[in-house]
């Protein structure tokens, strides 16, 4: 690699959501410690939004998320054909341009944008933490099987006020398509909403034409008159059904090895239900910060918390697996929702520790207990 005058403690590779947080986190309360944040874009986030529960977030972490985040509401909502609940769990968003404004003016100097990481010519630093997201698998050919949540989300102008009183996780009201399919709204202003069309599918194919007729069928049912779309999301986020998916994320190398630590999604750390990641990268940057060693052994600190980490979660790993295979191979496409209308029956406190990636056993027992939502043969099989 490089060098520099003065060797980096920490050169963090990747702007996006789990970069731009660390590097936050870094800056505040650990601001002996010397890094760099490179990002290939002109700016931080690329093109994303990505939401919490507030019970997601560690205290550590809730200035710098309340400071980059688009919206919050004090409750979210769902409904389903056989139940519509209202949650008291606060709900809060960041876009990619709320995130850059909140996060860019506070790194200074400890930022690159529009620079792409090439080991032989980066700054030389101690500890080198790759966080550009998910990762080609590392033996070609041998990826194992997932299904997918694709979806495409607009966020649009409406002529007239929308009415909603905070945001719909999941409206799966809606004609299910062969899927397990909602839709996602989130009103960023009195006449501005989110609308995303999320799908739980076998394939990650995503026919753009009819998405887009999807949700402005969806927007018309609302009463909502679109006058201009803001922007557009598109992604397939990959719902693994067995631990083999892990084992073809980048590794975690060798502490004499100068290959970087792989981080975030890359690493395989992320919702297996969801596919989302937020809640890992708080708990994780959460983690970072506290190790008092951290700046005298960087590389060491990021591959042993790294490491913990992954196998910490093991049970609970294991045990998300088995609710992605019943939700993809033990119910018929069409009635993939009844597993999601059953779950937000349970308590409150059970679906934040779901989302945030705590569950305790008993909470493992209650979601599986009693008659399940899809044939009771293809829910063993999935065992």
């Amino acid at each position: 690699m490089g060098t520099d005058t003065l060797k980096l403690d920490l050169l963090i590779v990747g702007g996006g959501l789990w970069g731009s947080l660390a590097a936050a986190a870094l800056k505040r309360h650990r601001p002996e410690v010397r890094f760099l944040l490179l990002e290939a874009g002109p700016r931080l986030g690329g093109s994303h939004t990505w939401s919490y529960h507030d019970s997601d977030v560690p205290d550590s972490m809730r200035d710098i998320v309340r400071a980059a985040s688009h919206a919050h509401w004090d409750e979210h909502e769902v409904r389903f054909p056989a139940r519509t609940r209202r949650l008291a769990t606060g709900y809060g968003s960041m876009t990619d341009q709320s995130l850059h404004d909140a996060i860019a003016p506070l790194l200074g100097d400890s930022l690159r944008l529009g620079t792409r990481f090439d080991p032989a010519s980066a700054p030389s630093a101690a500890a080198v933490w790759d966080v550009r997201g998910f990762a080609p698998f590392t033996q070609p050919g041998s990826a194992p099987v997932t299904g997918f949540q694709k979806f495409v989300g607009y966020e649009v102008a409406l002529a007239k006020p929308h009415g909603l009183r905070g945001p719909i996780l999941m409206d799966a009201t809606v004609p299910q398509l062969g899927d397990y399919r909602f839709v996602y709204t989130l009103p960023f202003g009195e006449r501005t909403v989110l609308i995303e069309d999320t799908r739980y599918s076998d394939t990650d194919a995503i026919d753009e034409a009819h998405f887009d007729a999807e949700i402005r069928a969806y927007a018309k049912g609302q009463g909502w008159e679109i006058t201009t779309v803001i922007r557009k999301e598109i992604a397939a986020l990959p719902i693994p059904f067995e631990a083999a998916y892990f084992d073809q994320c980048v590794p975690v190398p060798p502490l004499a090895s100068e290959l970087p630590i792989p981080g975030g999604t890359r690493a395989g750390l992320f919702h297996e239900v969801t596919g989302y990641s937020v809640p890992n990268a708080l708990a994780f940057i959460d983690a970072l910060i506290r190790i008092p060693d951290l700046k005298a052994h960087p590389r060491a600190t990021l591959r042993a918390l790294t490491l913990e980490t992954l196998a910490a979660t093991r049970w609970q790993r294991h045990y998300l697996l088995m609710l992605s295979r019943m939700l993809f191979r033990a119910a018929e496409p069409d009635l993939r929702y009844r597993i999601f209308e059953r779950f937000y029956g349970l308590s409150e406190g059970l679906i934040q520790r779901f989302y945030a990636g705590r569950l305790q056993i008993s909470d493992a027992i209650r979601i599986v207990a009693g008659k399940p939502p899809v044939p009771i043969l293809r829910a063993l099989k999935t065992l």
